[in-house]
């Protein structure tokens, strides 16, 4: 009997230690996920922004600045209309990083929608180990924002 508890112990200690990669690797896509579920709501709150400007940011050029940057190992984000930053700003989880669009690359939108002023439409996101990937992607004309796997 003490031989069949060891061995119905070790069997199920070895189904535990053999499905922890697996584990280990759902968790890192599922934050993957959230950071581009968090982008994508931030974009979509900056051109809501944009479309509601008032008359006290009319002057600013450009209209609302989206801006998505690597900083001390961290990806963050930042909303701007003219030279004041506003909400939405904040940094996505650890162990999510930013790759591919150069150095602070921004999204502009303007008050009709039309986001073709922008050098960019798209943030890749990758896993801390590179091994997960999505793009947040911004439809030029349309709007709308989309994550694809990348």
């Amino acid at each position: 009997m003490l031989l069949l508890e060891c061995l119905l112990a070790a069997s199920l200690l070895a189904l535990m230690v053999s499905a922890w990669p697996a584990a280990v690797s759902w968790h890192e896509e599922y934050v993957l996920y959230l950071a581009a579920k968090e982008l994508q709501m931030a974009i979509r709150e900056a051109q809501v922004q944009a479309k509601n400007d008032d008359v006290h940011y009319r002057g600013a050029a450009e209209g609302v600045i989206f801006r998505c940057f690597m900083r001390n190992g961290r990806v963050r984000y930042e909303t701007y209309r003219g030279v004041e930053r506003t909400h939405p700003s904040g940094s996505l989880p650890c162990g999510v990083s930013l790759s591919g669009n150069g150095t602070a690359p921004k999204m502009v939108f303007c008050r009709d929608g039309f986001a073709g002023r922008s050098r960019i439409y798209s943030y890749r996101l990758t896993s801390g180990g590179g091994k997960h990937a999505l793009v947040v992607v911004c439809a030029m004309y349309t709007g709308r924002v989309q994550i694809r796997r990348g």
